[in-house]
């Protein structure tokens, strides 16, 4: 079995992950995402004042199904997923014996629930007591962000970060060995977008904040 580090592509953006291929056949056996960050909230925030009640456990219990959508599940086998996605997790969750030894979820019995507060009401005992905060609760689910995002960005962005890195640079250098080096990039930077037609509004403020060489260069 060849495993290999590489990254994923899926809905939201590019994920690390490992990949399990068989050296014989080439079929992969295996694919797992790490690091997704589906957006809203995390499925264990308590309504109104937003505490994620998963920091309680040892190892927080949500786990993204995928790039847009967050799943629950406690290691005594209750588990709270969307309605539709109770087949996905066979592929992301495995029964374990002291985190080295595991077996498929689908070969024992899971209590599944849409959401907190449902599994609240409807779990038995004592998987109830891991999600009792939620009883009488009516959780809405996130709406997830619009994809891809607007692009908002102006020439202002990064130019106030080049701002900020000769603020640091002047911080750090006060004879101001290297200062104006950076300062005149700027300066260049700032005459191609006027010569261009683009507004230097926003841009004369940057300099303002970063260095007197800017201005005359420009």
């Amino acid at each position: 079995m060849l495993v290999i580090v590489t990254s994923l592509d899926e809905d939201g953006g590019t994920f690390p992950g490992l990949r399990f291929v068989g050296a014989n056949t080439g079929e992969a056996v295996g694919v797992f995402q790490f690091l997704q960050e589906p957006p809203g909230s995390k499925p264990l925030a308590v309504e109104g004042d937003g505490e994620d009640l998963g920091l309680d456990f040892e190892s927080h219990p949500a786990f993204a199904l995928d790039a847009r959508t967050w799943g629950v599940a406690f290691e005594p086998g209750l588990v709270i997923v969307p309605p539709g996605r109770e087949r996905d997790l066979d592929a992301l969750l495995a029964w374990s014996v002291d985190r080295r030894f595991a077996w498929p979820v689908r070969w024992g019995a899971l209590e599944i629930f849409p959401n907190a507060s449902a599994a609240a009401e409807g779990a038995a005992p004592p998987l109830d007591e891991l999600v009792t905060t939620f009883r009488g609760s009516s959780p809405r689910p996130a709406e997830p962000h619009a994809w891809p995002p607007p692009n908002t960005a102006t020439f202002a962005d990064p130019l106030l970060l080049a701002g900020t890195v000769v603020e640091l640079v002047r911080a750090s250098d006060p004879q101001g060995v290297h200062q104006p080096g950076l300062s005149r990039e700027i300066a260049i930077l700032h005459a191609r977008r006027t010569r261009h037609g683009g507004s230097s509004s926003c841009a004369q403020t940057a300099f303002d904040r970063t260095s007197p060489h800017a201005s005359s260069a420009s």
